[in-house]
């Protein structure tokens, strides 16, 4: 990024990760439209950001499951305060999903928020920045993607999807001058990772990861995963034989939502 102020444009902003980049832009002077489907706490984030400044904050009610929602309010959004330089598919949701009593009902709810949020998202946003030659497009993964975790078989599933996603997108934007920066962190300190009941190793307090998030984008990186011992550990981890992963991960237990 270069010190021109932007327009960004962020999902799933009302609490956490990405209320955190919101503050993180407006402060830098940056105008930033945050989407979430609770208006009362959007509202109170739009309203404490503008008010702290330099930037600009405006909100708008939007419910990534929905492509109708996200097309209604990327175009609203693009009509308030011009073209987006940023969009940052934030919105996330993480949820039991034991497959001994396996709900559908809540696989295919976290999927359409975790992987055709992100879709719906990038789906709206792409032909403007095509057009303009620029843009960049973002996307939170997680370390969670690179092997199955016992008892997130939906959050593991939409997570490596969405990283699979970025890197296909990757490459059929760049001649278009579009980036597409991957996010891939571990545990950091938020509402989401509050809930859980195991360890959680190489956890990152709330500033610390939305720093290391923050810097990210604005460096434009293709992929990013932090921290960088977890994130090691993680690559070291597929390199396993299904049997010694299956010893060493087969305790672990999520929490259940």
């Amino acid at each position: 990024m270069t010190s021109r102020k932007k327009n960004i444009f962020i999902t799933g902003a009302s609490s956490g990760l990405g209320a955190g980049l919101a503050e993180r832009f407006v402060r830098d002077g940056h105008t930033v439209i945050v989407t979430a489907r609770r208006e009362s706490l959007i509202l109170s984030l739009s309203e404490r950001l503008t008010a702290m400044g330099p930037g600009r904050c405006v909100y708008r009610v939007c419910d990534v499951q929905s492509e109708a929602s996200v097309s209604a309010a990327v175009a609203w959004a693009s009509s308030t305060v011009g073209p987006f330089d940023v969009v940052i598919a934030n919105a996330g949701v993480s949820q039991s999903t034991e497959a001994s009593y396996a709900d559908t009902a809540q696989f295919e709810s976290v999927l359409r928020t975790n992987l055709l949020g992100v879709m719906y998202t990038f789906h709206a946003a792409i032909p403007t920045m095509c057009l303009r030659g620029s843009g960049q497009l973002v996307c939170m993964s997680s370390l969670a993607a690179y092997r199955g975790l016992p008892g997130a078989a939906a959050y593991c599933a939409s997570k490596a999807a969405v990283s699979a996603l970025s890197e296909s997108f990757r490459m059929d934007l760049k001649r278009f001058g579009v980036c597409v920066t991957l996010l891939q962190p571990g545990w950091i300190q938020t509402p989401l990772t509050d809930r859980n009941l195991y360890a959680m190793p190489f956890r990152m307090g709330t500033d610390a990861g939305v720093d290391a998030l923050y810097r990210a984008i604005l460096a434009q990186k293709s992929v990013v995963s932090f921290p960088w011992p977890l994130a090691m550990s993680v690559r070291l981890l597929r390199l396993l034989p299904a049997w010694l992963y299956d010893k060493i991960l087969g305790n672990r237990r999520n929490a259940k939502s």
